[in-house]
């Protein structure tokens, strides 16, 4: 039996997830990092440190390195579409880290460039693999609890005032991405109870960073 090829991965923003999923795809034995791409200067050294090369955009890393079979945006919100659509344009299939735009409009857009050029658009919602998101997805599954006709949830956590400072301030600028209008209002509620059905592109290879 011939082994699978392994998948070559490029990380498109070198801040404080994208290191993160870079660690996931070196673990994988499916998988190889190809590249970082943030303009940066702090990401050289994220680059260094997985030994693999670091381009100040996605024009420079398809001219100098050559193209990947996937990428994984994980850049601030407000850039999601604009890259996404540049990697999909160029024959890339790319999970993009939720959310996958700051307006409806532009979502719109980005899932329409994914169709017409045929490639791959997931976003990257890492909650449906939570532990107890999955047990209470079997049990309604299994019909433990029977037939739901309401849902109460509350997440309660703490973010440090770190997480709003410099590199990641436009966390916090409306129209960029700030985390309690989009993260909590939009798309973890809606995400985990839209999910009915298990999703065919995605294969539990690797749990963990």
């Amino acid at each position: 039996m011939t082994a699978p090829s392994t998948v070559r991965i490029a990380i498109i923003g070198a801040g404080l997830i994208g290191p993160r999923h870079a660690q996931s795809v070196i673990a994988n034995e499916h998988a190889t990092l190809h590249c970082f791409v943030d303009p940066r200067l702090e990401a050289i050294s994220v680059a260094e440190a997985f030994h693999v090369p670091v381009f100040s955009s996605i024009k420079h890393m398809l001219l100098e390195k050559g193209k990947p079979d996937g990428a994984l945006v994980c850049t601030p919100n407000h850039t999601h579409v604009s890259l996404s659509q540049e990697l999909l344009e160029a024959g890339i299939d790319v999970l993009v880290e939720k959310p996958i735009a700051t307006e409806i409009s532009s979502g719109k857009e980005l899932i329409e460039t994914a169709r017409r050029t045929g490639r791959h658009l997931l976003a990257g919602h890492h909650r449906r693999f939570n532990s107890y998101v999955v047990s209470a997805k079997r049990a309604l599954a299994e019909g433990i609890i029977g037939r739901p006709i309401a849902i109460s949830g509350l997440w309660v956590l703490r973010k440090p005032a770190s997480y709003f400072e410099p590199p990641t301030e436009w966390r916090s600028i409306p129209g960029k991405g700030g985390p309690i209008h989009i993260n909590l209002k939009r798309v973890y509620p809606s995400g985990l109870m839209k999910w009915k059905k298990e999703q065919p592109l995605f294969s539990d290879l690797h749990q963990g960073w």
